[in-house]
């Protein structure tokens, strides 16, 4: 549960596949990523192109707003965030987050979270503009997109000087 009812979603711009070229290079990156999956369901892969095709031309507003239910229904799931802070001494961040300033303060190495489970450990990015990232669905699924996504929040949090941990729940 997080405070900031956007954070962490900031899904893949969808109106950035503007030419054919783009949008069947999106189709054949999602197929080939479903392709055993489908195969094993003896599904026809050309009809699943096709149709996934169709879906993004036909209505590219409804295709978004899909996608986006799907993958933050897959990320509540997905992902754990661990939230903390650069700095022990604001007393706004005292009076939030640490029970009304009865909490207390502990101190952590970024470079000993490692493991099977850890994805990526960084600082939150406060765009100065409030230019959240485009993300191009042809780029999906890589620890760079997924740093885009997780750690960029409105300047409005900029006082909380977020240090993020993301790790796998699978």
């Amino acid at each position: 549960s997080l405070n900031d009812p956007v954070d962490c979603r900031i899904p893949a711009n969808f109106s950035l596949l503007d030419t054919d070229e783009k949008i069947d290079l999106y189709v054949k990156n999602r197929i080939s990523e479903l392709e055993q999956v489908m195969i094993a369901d003896k599904r026809d892969i050309k009809f699943e192109t096709e149709k996934l095709r169709n879906r993004v031309i036909t209505d590219p507003t409804k295709f978004q707003r899909e996608y986006e239910q799907i993958l933050y229904d897959k990320y509540d799931k997905a992902f754990g965030v661990f939230s903390s802070s650069k700095t022990w001494k604001s007393i706004l961040m005292w009076s939030l987050y640490a029970n009304k300033h009865k909490g207390y303060c502990v101190g952590l190495y970024k470079n000993k979270f490692r493991g099977k489970n850890y994805i990526y450990c960084d600082s939150v990015f406060y765009p100065p503009d409030n230019a959240f990232p485009e993300i191009n669905p042809i780029e999906t699924n890589s620890k760079e997109s997924l740093k885009k996504e997780f750690y960029t929040k409105s300047k409005q949090w900029k006082y909380e000087k977020e240090y993020r941990l993301l790790i796998s729940l699978d």
